[in-house]
């Protein structure tokens, strides 16, 4: 069973720093976040339609290190989630696979967005974090969770070679203008050999809506 308090402490304390300095520092401090098929296969889901990823920050005496978790919205609810912890998978910044992301036209993913894509938006996420930072947190909307569609992941996890997929930033135009984005894709164990899958349809609350998000919420 996962310590409920530990994950609302570590929620919360991101909402706490999210929209100080101290927030970007803990976003940028890591590349990629590593997803693998045991862990997903943890978190039991059988009727999610989206999957909930929050951002927490582990406290170390005067240290944030950044910490994620994960878990299927059909146990997301107040009434389920502190009786469904053991669902909630915890995710944490890996070393970055050394995969080589230059665009290449003839290398299209049959998946929602291809490598081109996923590319510039990881792109102008290095490039513009902090632009968008400072826009984002003048408003306190600095992100504190994602809703992201099942078939972002499993999608990738039906190919049974793939045991590990990578999560990592990008920025993308959404109704509320340019903000954050997840942009997730197959992991490679071999060294520059370019992942072939991504997928892409993130929604960062906020700026869109929380109210659905029960372990911010408990």
């Amino acid at each position: 069973m996962k310590d409920t308090d530990t994950i609302k402490k570590n929620i919360i304390k991101w909402n706490e720093i999210r929209n100080k300095n101290s927030g970007l520092k803990l976003l940028d401090s890591g590349n990629v976040i590593g997803l693998s098929r045991f862990s997903f296969e943890q978190m039991q889901i059988q009727e999610s339609e989206y999957i909930h990823l929050y951002i927490g920050a582990e406290q170390d005496e005067t240290i944030y290190t950044p910490i994620f978790y994960m878990v299927g919205d059909e146990y997301d609810k107040i009434e389920l989630i502190q009786l469904h912890m053991d669902k909630v998978s915890s995710l944490h910044f890996k070393s970055p696979p050394y995969f080589n992301t230059t665009p290449n036209s003839s290398s299209i993913s049959h998946e929602n967005i291809d490598v081109n894509v996923a590319t510039i938006r990881s792109f102008k996420w290095f490039l513009y974090k902090s632009d968008w930072f400072t826009k984002v947190k003048s408003g306190e909307n600095v992100v504190r969770a994602f809703k992201i569609p099942l078939t972002s992941i499993t999608n990738i996890f039906n190919d049974e070679s793939v045991q590990n997929i990578l999560l990592f930033f990008g920025i993308t135009q959404f109704e509320s203008g340019f903000n954050i984005d997840i942009i997730f894709c197959n992991s490679t164990s071999k060294s520059f050999e370019r992942p072939t899958m991504y997928e892409n349809l993130t929604m960062p609350c906020p700026p869109y809506n929380c109210e659905d998000f029960a372990l911010m919420n408990i």
